[in-house]
């Protein structure tokens, strides 16, 4: 992953570098992404992935090693140039794509507030609310919510 590490770092440069006036979404995702896997050593670490469609969009996972096994979404995000073009429903299909290779039937992630149409249009649907006010999703690769496992049910604070 050291390749996709350097590409990353190039293009947060690029971002930095763009002169964009406001916030960066896109700038802001990808600093967090890297800073947290840099912190947690992911580079390095076989149970966690980057994925990529067309230099559009990234999705950060991590595949957990205990049952019942799920990949979680750490970070997702379409660079602003590419959004509102279907890229964001590729990289969906490109994670389940990534999940299934691993022999893994569950996803889990947290909706950031402006995301949180784009996951329903997909057919996502929510648990509930974490404490940190983000939707929270626990199902399987069809979109369809599971039972939350104990290890799952302690994010939720308010149901859907």
């Amino acid at each position: 992953m050291s390749g996709m590490l350097s590409k990353l770092e190039l293009l947060l440069e690029e971002l930095e570098a763009s002169g964009q006036k406001g916030r960066s979404s896109s700038k802001s995702h990808l600093k967090a992404a890297l800073y947290d896997w840099r912190r947690e050593g992911q580079w390095q670490n076989n149970n966690a992935a980057v994925i990529n469609v067309d230099d559009a969009g990234y999705a950060f996972l991590s595949f957990t090693k205990r049952e019942p096994k799920h990949c979680t979404i750490r970070h997702l995000f379409i660079l602003e140039k590419y959004r509102g073009k279907g890229y964001g429903r590729k990289l969906m299909n490109a994670i389940k794509d990534a999940v299934k290779e691993r022999d893994v039937q569950r996803l889990r992630f947290f909706a950031d507030i402006p995301s949180v149409s784009f996951y329903e249009k997909l057919g996502y649907k929510w648990h509930g609310t974490s404490k940190t006010g983000l939707p929270f999703y626990y199902g399987d690769l069809d979109s369809n919510l599971i039972n939350l496992p104990n290890s799952q049910a302690r994010y939720i604070t308010h149901d859907a």
